[in-house]
């Protein structure tokens, strides 16, 4: 039914005349969604606006990627429903610059200590590295340095190798307990020894989130905050200047970076060093 849909929106879309990559790149996110209801045991035919937007937050919070990926899902939506998708909670707008949500320390904590392994440390992991998701899932056991507690990055947003030092104590630790015995292959596996995919850990992480942390706050959770959350304490504890903190977030764009240390600003003039102390490495 999902594949008779998607050719439906297609037959119907060739008076649009997009070129054959505008189609190979619909297709593609298309297809990816429907991976994402099949994993929560939905259908294209029954997908609903709630749905799409748990898939965009599930890809991370680039504005490039969401605006990417939500044009052909509003496509067929308004194909297959008759009316537009609302999005302006997921989407920034083309001219502005969206502050991101973040967790507190405490928040942090307790999505690890509540979560079951591989989720457990794929939050550590994805925290301590301020990495993107498709960069932790991305890892083989092989891009770990344990004794100098490097990783080795092959998805990072410029397509180019990057080395990421990792800063707390537990995670490699952690990272060992996981592996056990395993010395290749991808680092996060499923029963099956397959990859896990980013869906998996959205649908879990936003579960265990609304058992601990309740039906509100969870509304803000997917896989990127653990990167907002991250950046945002080491602007808060002013331990980087902001070219370090650039260098470690691996942004492109000194601005972006910007967006932290101005929200860091706003929190010690509100809480001051009471926001400071409340950081910390476990």
């Amino acid at each position: 039914m999902a594949n008779n849909l998607i050719n439906q929106f297609f037959e119907r879309s060739k008076s649009k005349r997009w070129s054959e990559g505008t189609k190979r790149t619909y297709r593609e996110s298309l297809d990816a969604f429907d991976k994402f209801l099949t994993e929560r045991k939905k259908g294209l035919a029954t997908f609903e606006q709630s749905d799409v937007t748990d898939y965009l937050n599930s890809l991370g919070g680039e504005a490039s990627t969401l605006r990417r990926h939500s044009t052909p899902l509003k496509r067929l939506y308004r194909y297959s429903k008759g009316i537009d998708l609302d999005l302006s909670d997921v989407l920034p707008s083309a001219s502005s610059s969206r502050i991101p949500a973040w967790l507190n320390i405490d928040e942090i904590k307790k999505l690890v200590k509540q979560s079951n392994n591989p989720l457990e440390t794929i939050i550590q992991l994805t925290y301590d590295g301020a990495l993107r998701i498709s960069e932790t899932l991305g890892l083989d056991i092989s891009d770990i340095d344990f004794e100098h507690s490097l990783i080795r990055l092959h998805e990072a947003k410029r397509k180019e190798e990057q080395i990421v030092k990792l800063r707390m104590t537990g995670t490699m630790g952690r990272l060992k307990d996981y592996i056990g015995s395993r010395d290749k292959g991808y680092l996060f596996i499923d029963e099956k020894g397959n990859s896990i995919s980013r869906f998996w850990v959205y649908n879990e992480l936003k579960r265990v989130a609304k058992e601990i942390l309740g039906d509100n706050r969870a509304k803000i959770v997917h896989p990127h905050i653990l990167r907002h959350s991250r950046l945002t304490h080491l602007a808060l504890t002013k331990k980087m200047d902001i070219n370090e903190l650039k260098a470690f977030a691996r942004h492109s764009d000194i601005r972006t970076t910007a967006l932290y240390i101005h929200i860091a600003a706003t929190i010690l003039d509100e809480s001051g060093e009471k926001a400071q102390r409340d950081i910390g490495d476990w």
